[in-house]
């Protein structure tokens, strides 16, 4: 019976060490991710996973290490993994999202996006990249509805401004099209000679 205590106990402790020493590496890794010093919280990060530690948060941030070294293959597998592990992750379906997008792949990232926006991800960025690809895709009523949710989450963001202002003038709708241009300039007045063959002399 003691042996059998005692056995629990060394494996008790044994776990808790275990334990202890992932948490400590996923700081240190985070620590450095933050530093700048990739190198060094990759290596923290594999350390983790070699030891048996799968948590969705160090596949999220050996993903965002690969997109920093452009190796775009192995963040998105590195992102899929921490969204295998937690499917409510907004953050990693956006990141993926923009890899995806950059790799042209305008589909995926549509779906990576509307997810990411699904799981609490209501940035205007997540809204404004939707956007975009619905714009160049041609889709301009989602184009539209997107702009004006990023405006929504981001009032300065004249770039929204700007390309809803394009969609309107394309539908003819002049109106709308000259509040957003005049918005922009509001912002930023850098869009006064870009904008002016739209809004005349006035």
């Amino acid at each position: 019976m003691k042996i059998i205590i005692a056995t629990i106990a060394v494996l008790f402790i044994t776990c808790s060490a275990s334990s202890q020493t992932m948490e400590e590496n996923f700081e240190n890794g985070k620590k450095s991710f933050y530093s700048d010093d990739f190198d060094a919280a990759n290596k923290f990060f594999i350390e983790i996973l070699n030891s048996e530690g799968d948590d969705y948060l160090t596949h999220y941030y050996k993903g965002l290490i690969y997109e920093i070294y452009f190796d775009n293959e192995k963040s998105v597998n590195e992102l899929s993994s921490a969204i295998d592990r937690n499917n409510k992750f907004g953050e990693a379906y956006f990141k993926r999202g923009a890899i995806l997008e950059k790799t042209g792949d305008t589909a995926g990232a549509i779906s990576d996006y509307t997810k990411a926006i699904k799981n609490g991800e209501k940035t205007s960025d997540a809204y404004f990249n939707r956007a975009s690809l619905y714009q160049a895709i041609g889709e301009s009523e989602k184009a539209i509805k997107d702009y004006t949710s990023a405006i929504k989450q981001n009032p300065m963001d004249d770039i929204s401004y700007y390309n809803r202002g394009l969609l309107y003038v394309q539908q003819g709708d002049m109106e709308n099209a000259r509040a957003d241009f005049l918005a922009a300039i509001e912002i930023d007045k850098a869009w006064e000679k870009e904008l002016k063959k739209y809004l005349g002399d006035n």
